[in-house]
């Protein structure tokens, strides 16, 4: 008989009692660990990065790290933007109605600063002044006195630029997409992200359209940015890092620069039914196993989904079933009465024979039969052997303990749920 519980939170505060004096991360209150996949540090004595990632637009790679304990954000975004395209650089020898000599710059014309009003380019500061009638503005030049015109149709791109001084001013524009558009202005480091969808004119310019205003910048600098792509999920426990070479199948984690959330926290994107991370192999793994994982679930409408599987043929594999409930499968298929409920999920397998058990958030069904099969031999995260059951939807978290956890099961879900807030 199928038996159901729920988290007792008496056990769990005892269990902080007990462990009050002990490192917060969870790999080192648990032991039996065989690997674990995370975009937080669970482990103190892991010195490595969480992920490696590739940048769309160029392929270039970059391992992310920590930085407190969690996954290292500003990092992260950075390696979601290109080369600079445009750099205020020296501009103390500009002046008004110059050639400027190095490589990016900035052009006035005469017309700019006819009717009163005053442009200047001087250590490294554009100021506008917007004394009179007519346009106050200046122009990105390639270096040989033609406007720069870095935007391409299609793509995305973040401008940043410091306002250092503001007087009286109202609205500072910049001119993309064939026309002048508004962007912020206020004192201190202000961006925005520009998506290009007409073809001319591509210059760029800045326009203080303010009457009777001041308005002075800094610090400007203009990137392309690319969607990024996991190529490693670093294993926080031994050597066993999920890797994937090929990039059409590599999960996504930035989308046009912007990273990819589930409450509030980094995740990757296994979705287009073709992506997955590998690892090699390794000795072949005996029951029991205790899986964790952190994911967020899609409708099932057409065969099952695969958190966790492997590469060789009929081995293990845990995930939802074509009946839309949890399963696992080591010889034997396994259903949960769990449904997927379509939201970020924390999910335990307990893998031992006809002593199995399936959790969805802080319900359990135990005295299910998995089978004692083959296990892993190595794992992938998002698909299984057949590469016809990938994982359409996103992943947090996989730890695998080579050990029974159920009776540690409260405190281990309550610790990663304080973290994820699933329920």
């Amino acid at each position: 008989m199928n038996n159901y519980r729920s988290l007792n939170t008496n056990n769990y505060n005892n269990y902080l009692i007990n462990y009050a004096d002990v490192s917060k991360l969870l790999l080192n209150k648990f032991s039996d660990v065989h690997s674990a996949y995370s975009l937080r540090k669970l482990n103190s004595n892991y010195t490595g990065s969480a992920i490696r990632v590739r940048r769309a637009i160029d392929n270039q790679e970059f391992d992310i790290g920590f930085i407190n304990d969690r996954i290292n954000m500003s990092q992260l975004q950075d390696s979601c933007l290109g080369d600079e395209i445009l750099t205020n650089g020296d501009l103390s020898n500009s002046g008004q109605l110059a050639v400027v000599t190095f490589t990016l710059g900035w052009r006035i014309t005469s017309s700019d600063i006819t009717n009163g009003n005053e442009i200047s380019i001087t250590n490294n500061t554009l100021k506008l002044i917007h004394n009179g009638t007519g346009d106050c503005r200046v122009w990105a030049t390639n270096g040989i006195n033609q406007s720069l015109e870095p935007w391409v149709v299609g793509r995305k791109y973040l401008l940043k630029y410091r306002v250092v001084e503001k007087i009286n001013h109202i609205q500072l524009r910049c001119y993309y997409n064939s026309a002048y558009n508004t962007i912020p202005s206020e004192l201190g480091t202000n961006q925005v992200y520009i998506t290009v969808t007409a073809n001319t004119p591509n210059i760029l310019v800045f326009s203080n359209s303010t009457v009777n205003s001041t308005i002075a910048l800094d610090n400007i600098s203009l990137k392309e940015v690319s969607d990024a792509y996991v190529t490693t999920w670093y294993d926080q426990n031994s050597n066993n890092d999920a890797i994937q070479l090929d990039n059409s199948k590599q999960p996504q984690i930035s989308t046009d620069g912007e990273i990819l959330l589930e409450n509030g926290h980094p995740t990757l994107d296994f979705r287009t039914d073709t992506r997955y991370l590998q690892t090699g192999n390794f000795t072949q793994l005996v029951s029991p196993l205790s899986i964790f994982t952190v994911s967020k679930d899609l409708l099932i409408t057409n065969g099952f989904r695969t958190i966790l599987g492997s590469s060789q043929s009929s081995e293990t594999f845990f995930g939802l079933s074509n009946s839309n409930t949890y399963m696992a499968f080591a010889g034997v298929g396994a259903v949960s009465g769990y449904v997927n409920n379509l939201q970020q999920t924390i999910n335990f397998l307990l893998m031992n024979g006809s002593s199995s058990a399936i959790s969805r958030n802080n319900e359990v069904e135990t005295g299910l039969n998995v089978g004692t099969g083959t296990y892993f031999t190595n794992y992938r995260i998002g698909s299984n052997w057949d590469n016809g059951s990938n994982w359409d939807a996103t992943i947090q978290e996989v730890i695998i303990f080579n050990a029974d956890k159920s009776a540690q099961f409260e405190q281990i879900l309550q610790e990663i749920n304080e973290h994820y807030n699933t329920f």
